[in-house]
């Protein structure tokens, strides 16, 4: 069986260490380098579950659907944790995660989200007051959090290193700069490249964003956001007793983490107008003054951006628009665990014929404004958020 997996970010070489290693023959056709897009443009943190809570899981789609969902993500977890066990990859691997309150009217979503993990029969986050989180991450910002041991961070740029490695050895062949340019057939399938065609019995379509150009039914199901991310140089004293992985319940979230080696990875500036800041550090460090004032001027060693496809219900899609063509896209900032799980799951349908899980593939995904309307809806947008944001952090109490 040929198998062709366009797009070669983490879902798109999961998907092609899957097929190789079902016995497929696998080609990969990435437009630009490996991982270059989002896969190795974040913050590297494995946050459990998806973009919704457990609590907004239930209200939207019911106990038996949220439930179903809580348990394919916790199953990407495991995967993925279990894969770079099994190729061992040098990752960085940190445990533990914490997703903290920015306002005290947060407090009750946090409480709702554990009731609602424990009336689904599943394993809850642990509700921490301020104490426990400024001993565990040295803020005095934030006055609740869940904690979730089960989640953490790692190295993305390492991870995809790895899977791209494993896939080769596995036998799938990968090819960079050699963009789609059509996509024809119905079984076998023709893709076109500036360097020539193949046909293939299977496609798995891991370009996010991009699959919209090859099917009708992708198209318009995406909005583009930016987010940018800095690290320091080692740190002397690091705030954190221990590596954890942190993000707020802000609109336009704050997320950060500690590294093995001491560094702050630090991220944010999320932009629904699809722009990127002039200065990218400097926006950075008067986020980072929020949380550490006293490492606000800390030397920087790295910093970049990176585009995150997000969906309309903030969950991603993957589809089968036609048998035998395979497509996942608008993983909404969850896409380190997610993304390649999607990889894997359209990777042993494509070669053993499994079935797809109903739970993600019927959830229902609304067009959303593209281009310059999109853009313009997006600046109004994130005008909005970060007004809500300012009049949160103006008015919350700092913690005791």
């Amino acid at each position: 069986m040929q198998v062709a997996v366009v797009g070669g970010g983490l879902c798109g070489l999961a998907a092609a260490l899957t097929a190789a290693e079902g016995g497929a023959e696998t080609v990969l056709l990435e437009a630009g380098a490996l991982a270059d897009g989002g896969s190795g443009r974040n913050g590297g943190q494995v946050v459990p579950g998806w973009s919704r809570g457990a609590a907004d899981l239930r209200q939207r789609y019911g106990d038996d659907r949220a439930r179903a969902l809580l348990i394919l993500a916790d199953q990407a977890r495991a995967w993925l944790l279990a894969t770079i066990a099994r190729l061992a990859i040098d990752v960085d691997w940190q445990p533990h995660y914490l997703f903290a309150a920015i306002h005290q009217h947060h407090h009750a979503d946090l409480d709702r989200d554990v009731a609602a993990h424990a009336a689904l029969g599943l394993p809850p986050p642990v509700l921490w007051d301020s104490r426990q989180i400024s001993a565990a991450i040295g803020t005095a910002r934030y006055s609740a959090a869940l904690h979730y041991p089960d989640g953490g961070h790692l190295h993305p740029g390492r991870l995809c290193q790895g899977l791209a490695a494993a896939a080769i050895a596995a036998g799938a062949h990968l090819f960079c700069h050699s963009p789609v340019l059509r996509l024809t057939g119905s079984g076998p399938f023709e893709l076109a490249t500036p360097h020539g065609s193949l046909q293939a019995e299977r496609v798995i379509l891991a370009c996010d964003a991009a699959a919209g150009q090859f099917h009708p039914s992708l198209a318009g199901r995406t909005l583009s956001l930016v987010s940018a991310v800095m690290a320091t140089q080692p740190l002397a004293t690091p705030p954190m007793a221990a590596p954890w992985a942190v993000a707020d319940s802000a609109h336009q979230i704050d997320y950060f983490r500690q590294t093995g080696d001491g560094r702050l990875v630090y991220g944010g500036l999320a932009r629904f107008d699809d722009r990127v800041p002039r200065d990218v550090v400097a926006a950075l460090r008067r986020l980072l003054r929020r949380t550490y004032p006293a490492l606000a001027d800390t030397a920087v060693s790295h910093a970049w951006h990176g585009r995150i496809a997000a969906t309309a219900c903030r969950l991603p899609l993957l589809a089968e628009p036609v048998p035998g063509l395979f497509a996942a896209l608008g993983f909404s900032g969850q896409g380190v665990c997610l993304a390649p799980y999607a990889g894997l799951l359209m990777a042993r349908a494509a070669v053993l014929a499994h079935s797809l899980p109903d739970d993600w593939t019927t959830l229902p995904h609304r067009w959303v404004p593209q281009g310059a309307l999109g853009r313009g809806i997006g600046a109004l947008v994130g005008l909005w958020y970060g007004a809500v944001d300012g009049l949160l952090l103006a008015t919350a109490r700092r913690p005791r």
